[in-house]
């Protein structure tokens, strides 16, 4: 198999050549003379391999956006922009948003437990079909509630170009910040149908962005690589709720613990100067004793 990663004739390619370019991004790069190039590249002796990759746009809801979300995370509509870019790539097999998708009188909303408060009261949770898995899990406003404004996904998304939308969140009696589903495996309950979606399309590879970097997609990023996708997240297409520099410190640590490439994107809402400080931000995660930054920098351009 050639070195197609490292191939020369490839040097002014748009992009990251570990993603076959599509014949839109050919146009866009060099006119239409660059679908030339493109298929005389495809139609090599010896071309490429195609690693079927789908994004996964987690919970990019009204509640978890300002400026009226009941859980707003601060920066997170605003990733929007830089999702669409992503979005609009042409190489990804499947384009999956996941939504939380609750009942009125979910386990998870501190109104459902006297006493309670949100953001600061917890809840251990027993899974309903063996009492010996039990989760404890923080207590929130009520979010996402079926039917509400604040279920539904953001204006700013575009949303015509998901090919999927998974719901998750939908039994009452559990937590389900991953979109795959709950964390009870023997057995498994309520899971969201999001494995059996990818396996079904057969997906190697998921990119991961959306909201939130330190719960849903943490989780869903972790589920992902335990069931053996190679899993990349997206850094600065996330944002967390607790965005301090420990617990950022913190999530990067799990996440590359479990296998999970931490990656930042380049688009054109997203660059190094509408992000200064890009090596500074991997430099500050490195001092506080993470592991070394994955050389590689992704760029959808």
């Amino acid at each position: 198999m050639a070195d197609w990663a490292n191939d020369p004739a490839l040097a002014d390619w748009p992009g990251p050549v570990k993603y076959i370019p599509s014949p839109d991004l050919a146009v866009a790069k060099f006119g239409w003379p660059g679908v030339a190039q493109y298929q005389a590249w495809m139609y090599r002796p010896d071309p490429p391999v195609f690693v079927p990759t789908a994004l996964l746009i987690i919970d990019m809801q009204n509640d978890f956006c300002g400026p009226n979300g009941s859980l707003a995370v601060q920066g997170g509509r605003e990733l929007g922009t830089g999702i669409n870019e992503v979005l609009n790539e042409g190489y990804f097999v499947l384009k999956i948003a996941t939504r939380d998708f609750h009942p009125a009188d979910h386990i998870s909303f501190a109104t459902q437990h006297p006493g309670a408060e949100p953001f600061t009261s917890t809840y251990t949770i027993t899974s309903p079909e063996n009492p010996q898995e039990k989760q404890t899990t923080t207590l929130w406003p009520p979010h996402c509630v079926q039917g509400t404004e604040g279920c539904e996904l953001i204006h700013e998304l575009d949303v015509w170009r998901l090919t999927h939308i998974i719901d998750k969140g939908q039994d009452k009696r559990v937590e389900s910040y991953s979109g795959f589903g709950p964390p009870f495996e023997n057995p498994a309950v309520s899971m969201s149908g999001l494995a059996d979606l990818l396996n079904e399309h057969g997906i190697q590879k998921v990119e991961i962005v959306g909201l939130a970097l330190d719960y849903c997609v943490k989780h869903t990023a972790i589920d992902a690589a335990k069931l053996g996708f190679e899993t990349h997240v997206l850094m600065n297409l996330t944002q967390a709720v607790d965005q301090s520099k420990e617990n950022m410190a913190a999530v990067h640590r799990e996440l590359t613990d479990h296998g999970v490439i931490p990656l930042l994107v380049r688009t054109k809402a997203v660059t190094d100067e509408d992000v200064p400080g890009i090596d500074q931000y991997w430099a500050e995660i490195e001092a506080m004793g993470k592991l070394a930054l994955h050389e590689s920098v992704s760029q959808h351009e």
